[in-house]
């Protein structure tokens, strides 16, 4: 079973369209890639560095079709990882370090442009 691997901050559907009798665009089918890249966990903290989904070879063969998708796989930011062990793929993503514009801005992030983070309240 295909699996999609995204650094992606937001979750992402992917549209696929047909025209109906009036010559208008209808939504055919959607595909839900979830994200949550570079987002704190409200109970944890924690930041994971990428989230997996698990999709059918047909719905694969379909997002190759996708122009947004193909966006998104050519600029690292999703990986498609072929294999029966979900794990592997979420090892996989944790290697990713692609971050998207609307992550969140980490102490790391300022230090890299020669910036001081904000003062956070620790411990209130």
């Amino acid at each position: 079973m295909p699996y999609i691997i995204s650094s992606l901050t937001a979750d992402h559907r992917y549209a696929f369209y047909e025209k109906t009798s009036g010559n208008v665009l209808r939504v055919k089918k959607e595909i839900l890639i979830k994200g949550g890249a570079n987002v704190a966990n409200k109970k944890t903290l924690l930041t994971p560095s990428g989230a997996v989904t698990e999709v059918s070879e047909q719905d694969l063969e379909l997002l190759k079709t996708n122009i947004g998708f193909k966006n998104h796989l050519e600029r690292g930011f999703l990986k498609i990882m072929e294999t029966s062990n979900k794990y592997k793929a979420e090892e996989t993503a944790e290697k990713m370090d692609v971050k998207d514009k609307s992550a969140q801005r980490t102490p790391e992030d300022y230090e890299k442009e020669g910036k001081k983070a904000p003062r956070t309240r620790k411990g209130k």
